[in-house]
């Protein structure tokens, strides 16, 4: 159920005492003709936020899409003006009379608009003998690792590595991908730990007590 179809009701304790083990955790949870007690769930939060702001978060944490969003959006911004920047690398440089061209706007337009239909790498630019004309090239060596290091900041929130999650080839004389693979395994235990051991043993002790009631001695464990 999505937190937005869900109020939520406190006790006295939870809601006023902060050394309350349970603070800030709502005691009810209400959804359509239904209240269900805080101890028949299991809180599994990304991120958690500060408990002035436990009521804008339905007394819930930072989702993992909220905390990549801004990445994604300037790592993709910066992959788009990629080709951009690489079709207008060049700027020329050429002397002009600026009073006639700004009193004149029409004819600059069409005089500029010829300039660049003609100027690309098939076509000769004309000037007359006196004029000094210069071309300034934007370098582009360093666009690839700045693209490359913005997508490598959307997998480090993500915490999964970047040869992974974007297929990249790890670069390096020494680089085998062997550590990042090892360390996001770690991170995957711990999630399967500390949040979903929990959530399978409660799901399967409620299953054993419904289905084979009389068996007392049945003991669970979970393995991944």
């Amino acid at each position: 159920v999505d937190p937005i179809w869900i109020t939520y009701d406190f006790n006295t304790e939870e809601f006023l005492d902060p050394i309350s083990p349970t603070f800030q955790v709502p005691t009810w949870l209400n959804t359509h003709n239904r209240r269900i007690h805080h101890t028949w769930c299991i809180r599994v939060l990304n991120s958690e936020v500060p408990d002035i702001l436990k009521p804008s978060y339905y007394y819930s944490g930072l989702s993992l899409t909220q905390m990549l969003y801004e990445r994604v959006w300037c790592a993709d911004k910066l992959a788009n003006e990629a080709p951009l920047l690489a079709m207008t690398k060049r700027l020329l440089i050429a002397d002009g009379n600026l009073e006639q061209m700004i009193g004149d706007p029409r004819h600059t337009n069409i005089f500029f608009k010829a300039i660049n239909y003609f100027r690309d790498n098939f076509s000769i630019f004309v000037k007359k003998p006196s004029m000094n004309v210069t071309q300034l090239d934007t370098s582009l060596a360093d666009l690839a690792p700045l693209t490359s290091y913005q997508y490598q900041l959307v997998s480090a929130i993500a915490q999964i590595p970047v040869t992974k999650l974007f297929k990249n080839v790890p670069t390096g004389l020494q680089s085998t991908g062997e550590y990042e693979w090892d360390d996001y395994a770690q991170t995957i235990r711990d999630i399967q730990v500390r949040d979903y051991t929990p959530l399978l043993r409660k799901h399967f002790e409620i299953y054993c007590a419904s289905f084979y009631p009389e068996r007392k001695d049945l003991k669970l464990d979970v393995e991944w």
